[in-house]
């Protein structure tokens, strides 16, 4: 998970090029790139984002654990409004069975939505999902 290491290091492209070399080939095309900088979300909002980010929420009779890729979080007047959950996938993905590939990731995705809206006391509906496929430069939101 090498490549995760390194993502992790990233808060914002924005601000300059990726901190390893390694990252670069993942920045060529604009979907990933787009996904990492800070024009991406409002300029009118507080914008704080966490990398690798761990939770632990009571989801009905369970615990939930994991660790989230990358959380942004939008506070206006010093209250959180919305999150963006990212999760960055490594594996090649053949760009025709795309739907697949999302679909089977779709659960994960949920939950850590739950996780996020739980822990932040938002409406799920103010938490989207985002899905990173590095291999193929495409972002797919949820």
């Amino acid at each position: 998970m090498r490549v995760h290491e390194l993502l992790e290091q990233v808060e914002w492209l924005d601000t300059g090029t990726p901190p390893h070399v390694e990252l670069s080939r993942y920045f060529r095309g604009g979907s990933i790139r787009r996904l990492l900088t800070r024009a991406n979300y409002p300029s009118d909002a507080d914008v704080t984002v966490f990398r690798e980010h761990p939770f632990l929420v009571r989801i009905g009779d369970g615990l939930l654990r994991g660790n989230i890729d990358r959380l942004v979080l939008l506070r206006r007047n010093g209250t959180i409004r919305s999150a963006q959950v990212i999760d960055f996938k490594t594996d090649a993905v053949d760009p025709s069975r795309l739907t697949d590939r999302v679909n089977a990731y779709r659960p994960q995705m949920d939950a850590y939505r739950s996780a996020v809206a739980c822990t932040y006391r938002l409406n799920e509906n103010a938490v989207t999902a985002t899905l990173a496929f590095l291999s193929i430069d495409k972002v797919v939101d949820l």
